[in-house]
């Protein structure tokens, strides 16, 4: 409570501040790193084939109005899953990278005869994270990690 409250004081705000106390005094923390690569896959492709499916249809439109423009034989429906196909793998392949960049720490309980320690997480701006650190050891903090 002591390092939460210095943090605050100092100018971090309740948002970049958690504090984690488990009910039983007796439990040790593990944080583990998630990165978001499956979640992106999901947003993109699901993005990509409504974008693809719409790019295929105006295509295959185009292409009954002007034949110049036909690239694919066929009706507006072929066109437009034609597009959703394409746009659905690309879209994908994009929210996979940008995914993949994208972290968030999940905590867990994961032994319940330990010392009783509190964890203090903060998230903070990359120019405010030595103050958190010099906060958090004036605290007795007894061990920080950055991620």
């Amino acid at each position: 409570m002591r390092a939460a409250k210095r943090l605050i004081d100092a100018g971090f705000t309740r948002d970049e501040v958690c504090l984690l106390a488990p009910e039983d005094s007796g439990a040790h923390f593990a944080v583990r790193t998630v990165h978001e690569t499956m979640a992106g896959v999901g947003g993109g492709a699901l993005i990509g084939l409504v974008v693809g499916a719409l790019a295929g249809v105006l295509q295959g439109w185009a292409a009954v109005s002007v034949p110049a423009l036909s690239i694919l034989p066929g009706d507006l429906v072929v066109s437009g899953l034609v597009g959703a196909g394409a746009g659905a793998a690309a879209g994908g392949l994009i929210g996979a990278l940008f995914g993949a960049f994208r972290v968030h720490h999940e905590t867990m309980v994961v032994d319940r005869h330990g010392s009783g320690l509190t964890l203090v997480g903060v998230s903070a701006p990359r120019n405010m994270i030595r103050s958190a650190e010099e906060l958090l050891q004036i605290a007795g903090a007894c061990k920080i990690t950055r991620d």
